[in-house]
């Protein structure tokens, strides 16, 4: 069978390239608002991207009704953000934390995540995270057209949080890995 991403619409061909990539971790992006409230979102859409310099990017789409997330204005105000990787025990709250609030709300106490102070960043991390990478905002690449159009933040990972030399075991939500090895 072929398809042509051209002749579907927006949500047809996000699930068909989202299915395509499997298995993705889920992570929880973090930022903070020009308010001071804190924001709490899950994507699958992230990734590393090399190494020297250490980026990683996230995939943004728009919200339903085609107006930016709180995750992308929040990322274009402070100019950083946390990616934090979802274990198993997080799960209910990362679903939780997938609601639209208002962005005036703080995500963080609607789920019962606990926020901690980045050390280079002023978005939080997530203190049950196993991992929290803190990225200082590169580029935000925008494709498509509005309101299907999606953002591609680009960042600059200056500072990791997590077991670092020692072999450790991470059962990412929807994932079945066992175990790793991370020789840092």
């Amino acid at each position: 069978m072929k398809i042509n991403p051209g002749d579907l619409d927006y949500r047809d061909v996000y699930r068909l390239f989202m299915s395509a990539v499997v298995p993705r971790p889920i992570a929880l992006i973090s930022t903070i608002g020009e308010n001071g409230v804190f924001n709490l979102a899950p994507f699958s859409g992230f990734s590393t991207m090399g190494l020297r310099p250490s980026l990683v990017h996230v995939n943004i789409g728009r919200n339903r009704d085609g107006q930016k997330k709180d995750t992308l204005v929040n990322i274009e105000f402070s100019k950083d953000f946390v990616v934090n990787v979802v274990n198993e025990d997080m799960g209910e709250a990362m679903n939780q934390s997938a609601a639209e609030y208002p962005s005036d709300v703080d995500e963080f106490k609607e789920v019962g995540l606990t926020p901690v102070k980045a050390d280079m960043v002023k978005s939080p991390m997530v203190a049950e995270s196993p991992i929290s990478m803190e990225c200082k905002l590169r580029q935000i690449l925008e494709f498509g057209e509005f309101p299907d159009s999606n953002n591609v933040v680009l960042g600059d990972g200056i500072s990791e949080r997590g077991e670092r030399g020692q072999p450790f075991c991470i059962k990412e939500i929807f994932q079945d890995i066992s175990h790793f090895r991370r020789g840092l």
